[in-house]
């Protein structure tokens, strides 16, 4: 599914996309998640939950730190699986 997000101004809040990404999860694909939601000191972008298994989408500006982020949501026992996405500025 492509998701044309290119008419939202380039400074955009990460937040607001986040949000946007997972309200489209659920209504239009029937994914349940959350977004921006705190757990502790880990506040995943997208938490993802299917067929019992929590995983995380992390998005970021650079690839690095979402990796950074994915990995550390999975290390900390947060999720069992972690994606990422990654957005280069204008």
């Amino acid at each position: 599914m492509y998701i044309d997000i290119s008419y939202m101004p380039p400074r955009t809040l990460e937040t607001k996309l986040n949000i946007y990404l997972s309200e489209i999860l659920n209504s239009k694909l029937g994914i349940q998640s959350i977004s921006e939601t705190s757990r502790s000191n880990k506040r995943p972008d997208i938490l993802i939950y299917v067929g019992g298994f929590k995983i995380v989408l992390e998005g970021s500006y650079t690839k690095k730190d979402a990796e950074y982020d994915v990995r550390a949501k999975i290390d900390g026992g947060l999720v069992m699986l972690g994606l990422l996405s990654g957005t280069k500025k204008k």
